[in-house]
């Protein structure tokens, strides 16, 4: 990198670096424009670009800013409209549209993990399970997959889409700590949780600190093979021990419970049915 401050996120969080770089090499405002275009059937770009829509909600999912309207106060000098007119075109985005941002966007990150794997197995129908059960638990754990703000089910729908789409740019930083730290950092033992935290921490200061034209100069004209080559030479720059798993050791069976033989337990409820039951009889006596 030729950017002394970008140099040194480099050096302090490489991990959000990684992820920042991804994101603008891949799912660029281009291709989102043009996908939206040749989908929509009802909706047009008009001021408001849908890759926009796509930004301001990557802020949320990562944490970076904490609601839509959030996330819109911090860019409001990028918008022509206001936050009214962007809630009612998130209001309004189709189905397909949504279902084409997670598969287009995932098309692209697949050739990356291709440079970055070239040798890893196709995956088992019963592994692939276990990696979608996996990741619906760490999108709930570390992603923002349901922002509050937004009640309307299409838009609740898009925002769930572009959560799984920032997810996919995490596997794919991922997939690069792995090829490059092998089994210290195998994919299964590293935290989404640990590692979307620490992108939501750098990635304010990021935006503050790096102007745009800095990632677009570095990151947005590079092929897949050429980013592949990018983020393992950040990703050495990683220490894996801080993004691993908490693993807990196996879990001790219950203790049976027993009671002394000369003042054997007594249900707490049977006392006072026995005392009502006694004063019934003396009563009836």
């Amino acid at each position: 990198m030729s950017s002394e401050v970008l140099d040194r996120f480099v050096e302090q969080s490489p991990v959000s670096v990684m992820f920042r770089g991804t994101f603008e090499t891949v799912i660029t405002p281009k291709l989102l424009d043009e996908m939206f275009a040749d989908t929509a059937k009802r909706q047009r770009c008009g001021e408001l670009l849908f890759s926009s829509l796509v930004d301001l909600l990557g802020l949320v999912a990562t944490g970076a800013r904490k609601s839509v309207n959030d996330a819109y106060r911090a860019k409001k000098e990028q918008f022509s409209v206001s936050v009214t007119a962007v809630y009612e075109k998130l209001q309004g985005v189709e189905t397909e549209v949504s279902r084409q941002t997670v598969r287009q966007t995932a098309s692209q990150m697949a050739e990356v993990v291709k440079r970055l794997d070239a040798a890893r197995q196709p995956l088992l129908r019963g592994h692939r399970v276990k990696i979608i059960e996996n990741a619906s638990q760490e999108l709930g754990q570390a992603l923002h997959s349901e922002i509050k703000t937004l009640g309307y089910p299409k838009a609740a729908l898009f925002s769930f889409c572009v959560t799984i789409l920032a997810y996919n740019v995490i596997s794919v930083v991922k997939t690069a700590l792995t090829a490059v730290h092998g089994e210290k950092a195998e994919r299964h033992s590293l935290s989404g949780y640990y590692l979307a935290a620490e992108l939501g921490a750098a990635c304010h200061g990021m935006a503050i600190a790096v102007p745009e034209r800095q990632w677009k100069r570095h990151f947005a004209s590079l092929t897949p093979a050429q980013l592949a080559r990018v983020l393992k030479t950040i990703a050495a720059k990683v220490r894996p021990d801080r993004f691993r798993k908490n693993t807990r050791g196996p879990k001790k069976p219950p203790l049976k419970r027993s009671s002394a033989k000369r003042h054997p337990h007594v249900s707490t409820a049977r006392i006072p049915a026995q005392r009502k039951a006694g004063k019934v009889h003396a009563v009836k006596a």
